[in-house]
């Protein structure tokens, strides 16, 4: 089949997932669309993932074309999508996040309504379950996309939809730019954002993925957002790191809604950019000496230095 005819590109990502990742393997083989190139990307993992990917592909004799990738170094999950967007033939991406299950029709019904609507990114209701596979409860309802698609609302959310349900065009890439470095500054938060810019987005309520929760590659290494810390300093610790991802974050999106073509004086280009000041002020009560931090910033440090060491205490 030549790159021209592929309606979808499925990117399977995975690191250090060979608990699960022959199932989700075998939902991207099961899939019933036509025209699927179907991408096994390992990002270097230190176990059998890739190993189990090679086997599963040799062995598979059905219609898709499948395409093995491991990177040589790991490059942490934004970097990894990336690349593997670079790689895709197709226009549509499908990210099959290696710890997610998914209905076999889910990439048909996310192109058949892609297509329809002329969406720029579709996404999904999802079950969730825990690492175990016990149900869980639907964190990710709470999320904007499920309420509503403003932008201005998107501008300042740090949580609009799950991104392990969606399907997007390269065009977020080409237009935009690849997605920043730092993981942490996660995926579905940039890209979001960039088709809410754009009024093409479209929900599928149908619950299509099965997603486990605190236990997929966003969040290899990390500690859950539902984990409350014991000590002052490991909540001061945890406090501290949160400010690099909101950094990333809304520099990005102020530099997106830039390309996008928004006027310096539009609200959401003067709320971002006073978002990038409030990340940058509360950051620096974490590394910078208090005397130069008062120094340099005057009042707002002293109303900053209550604020933030009354959540440290509240998060002990």
């Amino acid at each position: 089949m030549s790159k021209s005819q592929y309606r979808a590109s499925i990117l399977l990502l995975a690191y250090n997932q060979e608990d699960y990742i022959r199932e989700a393997v075998n939902c991207a083989l099961s899939q019933d669309a036509e025209g699927l190139e179907i991408i096994l990307s390992d990002d270097c993992s230190q176990d059998a993932t890739f190993k189990i990917m090679c086997e599963m592909a040799d062995a598979y004799d059905g219609p898709h074309d499948i395409v093995l990738n491991q990177n040589r170094k790991n490059l942490g999950v934004n970097r990894h999508i990336n690349h593997l967007v670079d790689m895709a033939s197709a226009e549509v991406c499908v990210p099959f996040p290696a710890d997610d299950t998914s209905m076999p029709n889910r990439v048909s019904r996310l192109l058949e309504v892609m297509e329809r609507d002329d969406a720029l990114l579709v996404h999904t209701d999802a079950s969730t379950v825990d690492g175990d596979g016990n149900p869980s409860e639907a964190w990710h309802h709470h999320a904007l996309f499920y309420h509503t698609t403003d932008v201005t609302k998107a501008a300042l959310s740090d949580s609009l939809f799950l991104g392990a349900t969606s399907a997007y065009r390269r065009e977020l890439w080409r237009k935009y730019g690849p997605l920043p470095s730092y993981s942490k500054a996660f995926e579905d938060l940039i890209t979001g954002f960039r088709a809410a810019l754009e009024g093409r987005i479209s929900y599928i309520d149908e619950k299509l993925v099965c997603y486990r929760q605190d236990v997929g590659i966003s969040n290899a290494g990390g500690v859950s957002t539902r984990y409350r810390l014991d000590t002052m300093a490991e909540s001061r610790e945890r406090r501290k790191k949160m400010f690099v991802p909101r950094m990333t974050l809304f520099e990005q999106r102020l530099k997106d809604a830039r390309t996008f073509g928004l006027p310096e004086d539009h609200d959401i280009i003067q709320s971002l950019e006073a978002a990038v000041e409030k990340v940058r002020l509360r950051g620096h009560f974490y590394i910078m000496p208090w005397w130069r931090y008062v120094l340099k910033y005057g009042g707002p440090a002293i109303k900053t230095t209550l604020s933030e060491l009354n959540y440290i205490v509240k998060r002990k």
